[in-house]
């Protein structure tokens, strides 16, 4: 089975345009000959990011052991922040290792430590990491709906930065989390969102991995053709590519597919071409399920020999590795193949590790429930108090909205009744310049008349004076004419 059908880790990488990624031996001569601790810290990042499993580990410890002591150096600010962002990668991909060696607890805490490194330096990309890989360990402890949170911060995140690579690396595993749920088309749907992203940003590697995942999603729909489709199209992307890996991988899941639909012959011949591949490549682990694949198809057509060929070879390899399941899964198919050619003794034996393995497995299994069932009470008990909390605030948030309320009403009423003032001031002062405009018009009218009078009375004393004169004028006229009293007094007195 292809190690695509699993929750992606992120391994936190800082780019460094410095370095081939490619030459890896230029790489280490300039470790050796670097003066700084901040080429030292970029070189061990990129020899982590591009050595073989077997031999990153060990660079990875080098690159945290030479960040810590860098950020104990006292350095200035700006390069105290590099230094933990190197420190965050290197305590991430510690979880990485530790979560692939079936220690979840310890890749619980790392991925902790790393998120809050991260989060300190305001480093989203490598929060949204952190919040990916934390998601896949709630996801393996049975706390689906904290992972679903975390996948979605993270999704956010990266929503946020454009970063459109881990972007679609979530949403695998968002899919993922879905297809195990057994909600199949709401897998295909976050699968079909991440392949076309990968396709936007021809990032071949995702695209293969997408179509692989939505071909499984297809077969646990029974859907033989369309999982064929999708295989045989990331086989294409792949042998496009030349990414040999990839090719291996789905020619294995191609030949599951046919064993399945019980055509050993296709099986077979698609098996055999992965492992030519794994072979050349030294895909130890890969190798040893392949081999394993094969001699179950063998032991199902009755072909003991052929069977107890691959099977010795799948237990060897899993016993090299030291990988309980693969160790206690070649057992339990050699200690069939033993049975059924008399071999009771080998057959015992075979039975006595795929029990002890079983057992080891168990407690892995134990130790992991025991996890699980503390992490399950911390979180209800988390859940209850903050259930209280929430109950609190909300009365806190409804006393307040109704303080709010009280407050908007009082000052709605107050500003009614300034609103009534203001339109009795405005009535009233209508009111008072209309009767000014009224007493104005009636000042203008009476002035107008009294104008008028005193014109006719200056008028009449004119004429009344004109009279005056006339009379005057002709008494003094008439008096001149007529003789006086005198005068003529004295005539009489002559005769």
């Amino acid at each position: 089975m292809s190690s695509r059908f699993k929750q992606i880790f992120i391994f936190i990488f800082i780019g460094s345009g410095l370095f081939s990624q490619s030459n890896n031996d230029s790489l280490k001569l300039a470790l050796k000959s670097a003066k700084h601790d901040t080429s030292r810290c970029r070189i061990l990042n990129i020899l982590v990011e591009t050595e073989s499993d077997e031999v990153w580990p060990a660079y990875n410890e080098r690159l945290l052991k030479t960040a810590e002591s860098a950020c104990n150096s006292n350095p200035p600010k700006k390069l105290l922040d590099i230094y933990l962002k190197y420190k965050a990668c290197a305590i991430n991909n510690m979880g990485v290792l530790a979560n692939n060696n079936g220690d979840i607890s310890k890749a619980l805490i790392y991925y902790k430590k790393a998120l809050m490194i991260n989060e300190k330096i305001n480093d989203q990309v490598g929060v949204a990491g952190s919040l990916n890989n934390l998601a896949f360990i709630y996801d393996q402890l049975g706390d689906i709906p904290r992972a679903l949170e975390y996948y979605h911060k993270s999704l956010n995140i990266n929503n946020k930065l454009d970063n459109k690579l881990v972007e679609s690396t979530v949403l695998n595993n968002l899919g993922l989390i879905y297809k195990n749920q057994n909600e199949i088309e709401r897998a295909i749907e976050y699968y079909t969102k991440s392949l076309k992203i990968c396709e936007e940003i021809n990032d071949v590697e995702g695209i293969g991995a997408a179509l692989i995942n939505i071909g499984s999603a297809y077969d646990e729909l029974n859907n033989m053709q369309k999982t064929l489709d999708f295989y045989n199209r990331s086989l294409e992307v792949y042998k496009t590519n030349k990414d040999e890996n990839g090719v291996a991988s789905v020619l294995n899941n191609i030949g599951m597919l046919h064993f399945k639909n019980k055509d050993p012959e296709a099986a077979v011949k698609y098996f055999l071409q992965a492992v030519e591949i794994q072979e050349e490549l030294h895909k130890q682990s890969d190798l040893s399920l392949t081999y394993l694949n094969i001699a179950n198809v063998k032991f199902k057509q009755g072909y003991m020999n052929e069977a107890l060929n691959y099977a010795a070879k799948s237990y060897s390899i899993a016993v090299a590795l030291g990988f309980p399941d693969n160790i206690s899964s070649a057992a339990y198919i050699l200690k069939l193949i033993y049975r059924k050619q008399n071999k009771y003794k080998e057959a015992f034996a075979m039975f006595k590790v795929e029990v002890e393995m079983r057992d080891s497995i168990n407690n892995l299994e134990t130790a992991k429930a025991a996890i699980k069932k503390q992490f399950q009470y911390k979180y209800e008990k988390q859940a209850a108090a903050d259930s209280i909390k929430h109950i609190e605030l909300q009365k806190i948030k409804l006393a307040e909205i109704e303080a709010k309320q009280a407050q908007v009403k009082q000052e709605k009423t107050q500003r009614y009744a300034l609103y009534g003032g203001l339109g009795l001031i405005i009535v009233f002062a209508g009111f008072v310049f209309n009767r000014l405009s009224v007493a104005r018009k009636q000042k203008a009218i009476i002035e107008r008349q009294k104008e008028k009078v005193d014109l006719a009375f200056t008028s009449l004393h004119e004429k009344n004076k004109e009279v005056m004169d006339s009379i005057n004028y002709a008494r003094r006229i008439q008096s001149s004419l007529l003789p006086t009293e005198k005068y003529i007094s004295k005539k009489l007195e002559r005769r």
